[in-house]
Order: structure tokens, then C-alpha cells, then sequence
């Protein structure tokens, strides 16, 4: 009973991991853009900092609790090939999304700065 539990266990911290670096770390980088435009534009470089010290922190998170999930002697089972499904399934859903949601912010930000 409780190795099938900790096995359940590291595969979902494992898929969390996929999750954490598939989903969170495009939109926080899609933040980096948005960082970049305020350096650009003079308004100094806190948006970039704090995005990127969140993509850090993230990716640092994702990729740690993906290596003890998939690593773990626990899983018994090789995660690759799904985690690999995993991570193409939301790559393809987040990554458009972030760069849309980056341009949006992006040129909504530009439009008030020329109203202004």
C-alpha cells in the first residue's frame, strides 16, 4: 500500500514538474517581453527583473520536482514518453496564448503612452 502510494505520489509531483515548466514558465515569459518593451521605452527595468527572477524561480521548481518525479525509484516505470505528451499538449495550448498576451500588452501599453 505504500509504495503504490509514494509511486502515485512521485509521478505526481513528476507531472507537476511538466506542468510548472510547460504552462507557468510561458506566461512568465511572455512578463520578459513585456520587460524588455518597458526597457525599451525608458521606464526602467523592474518588470524585466521581477519576470525574470520568476522564470528562475520557476524554471528551477519545474525542472526539480520533474527529475525527483521521473528519477525516483518509486515510478518503476520509464515517464519520458509521457511526459513528453504532457508537455507537448500544453506547449501547444500556452505558448500562442503568451504571445498573444504579451503583443496585447504590448501595444496596449504603447496606444495610452501616445493618448497620453
Amino acid at each position: 500500500m505504500t509504495d503504490s502510494l509514494l509511486m502515485i505520489i512521485a509521478r505526481a509531483v513528476g507531472v507537476g514538474g511538466v506542468v510548472l515548466l510547460c504552462v507557468a514558465l510561458p506566461l512568465f515569459a511572455s512578463f520578459l517581453l513585456d520587460g524588455i518593451a518597458n526597457l525599451v521605452r525608458h521606464k526602467g527595468p523592474r518588470l524585466l527583473i521581477w519576470a525574470a527572477a520568476a522564470s528562475l524561480g520557476v524554471v528551477a521548481l519545474g525542472v526539480g520536482a520533474w527529475q525527483w518525479g521521473s528519477n525516483n525509484d518509486m515510478a518503476g516505470i520509464d515517464t519520458s514518453e509521457s511526459d513528453s505528451a504532457v508537455a507537448l499538449f500544453f506547449l501547444m495550448i500556452v505558448v500562442p496564448i503568451a504571445l498573444g498576451a504579451a503583443v496585447i500588452r504590448v501595444f496596449r501599453s504603447s496606444k495610452k503612452r501616445s493618448d497620453a
